[in-house]
Formats: C-alpha cells, sequence, structure tokens
C-alpha cells in the first residue's frame, strides 16, 4: 500500500463553459424538483448541458463540507466514499428528467470500477460527465466521470433501478 504524496492546491481556470449561467439547464430548484435529495446529501449544484443521454452537472467544493477530511497541517481533501454519489445524482438527474421517467425514483443499486485517480480539495470546480443511456427497462447502467481543471478525478460505472 501506498499513500500518495499531499498537492499543494492549483488554482481553478476562471470563466469556462461550466459556470453557471443563463443557459445553464437546470438550477438547484430544478433539480430538487426531479429528484429527492435535499441539503445537506443533494450534491449537484447545477446542470450546464445535456447532449441526448449524457449530462454535464456542476458541484462546487466547499471548504465547510462534511464530505471533506481535513488533517492537522491544514491539507483537507473530499473522501473518495463520495464520489460515486456525486456521479450517480448526475445520473439520477439525467434519466428522472425523461418525460417518459417523470414522477418515477431511482434506486441506487451498484457501483462498478470505481478509480479514485487525484484528491479533491476544497475549492475544486467538479464537472460530472455522466452518460446513461435510454432504456425501456426498469434497470439502467452507465458511467460517469468526475473532471477537475480538465483533468479526470475519479471514474465509475453505476447501475440503477427504476421504481
Amino acid at each position: 500500500m501506498s499513500v500518495r504524496p499531499k498537492e499543494a492546491p492549483v488554482m481553478p481556470e476562471l470563466f469556462n463553459e461550466f459556470d453557471k449561467a443563463e443557459t445553464s439547464v437546470m438550477d438547484v430548484n430544478q433539480i430538487a424538483e426531479v429528484i429527492p435529495h435535499r441539503y445537506p446529501f443533494l450534491l449537484v449544484d447545477y446542470v450546464s448541458r445535456v447532449e441526448g443521454s449524457r449530462v454535464y452537472g456542476v458541484k462546487n467544493a466547499c471548504s465547510d463540507e462534511r464530505s471533506f477530511r481535513r488533517y492537522a497541517d491544514g491539507y483537507s481533501v473530499m473522501s473518495g466514499s463520495v464520489h460515486p454519489e456525486i456521479i450517480a445524482q448526475a445520473g439520477c438527474i439525467s434519466v428522472l428528467s425523461r418525460e417518459a421517467n417523470r414522477g418515477k425514483k431511482a434506486f441506487f443499486m451498484a457501483i462498478d470500477n470505481t478509480e479514485f485517480l487525484k484528491p479533491v480539495r476544497p475549492g475544486d470546480q467538479l464537472v460530472l460527465d455522466v452518460e446513461i443511456p435510454d432504456t425501456k427497462s426498469k434497470f439502467g447502467k452507465g458511467h460517469g466521470a468526475m473532471i477537475v481543471n480538465g483533468e479526470v478525478v475519479t471514474k465509475s460505472e453505476i447501475m440503477f433501478a427504476l421504481g
């Protein structure tokens, strides 16, 4: 087992295509109309765009969130157990915002092949790139990634059931 060296924080890119704007597809209030999660468990801040079965959501990581592990020397990272949940919520938004699935609930069934490639630090803007192919079945499977400053930090496959 090895330990990843601590990295200094990197200033995020300012004013990119994923910043909240009038062109954003959904804000947090519209997301709350689609999925049952609420603060502090609603982990997607807004959806910047939707392209077919692919959704691009954004989570702005704040230092005061409970999901951050703080160390005595001031170093802080987001717990890896939260990463697949964030990806799954973006996938849930994608599936439940489709007209055929309005009013249904999605149940998180499985996390597969998750890879944690880099740490997530306070101040990072997490771009969620999730693709859930359309299905007529009650079960679905998709994959997603969390991206910070153009680099994939976590990728995961998720499975769900509609009820």
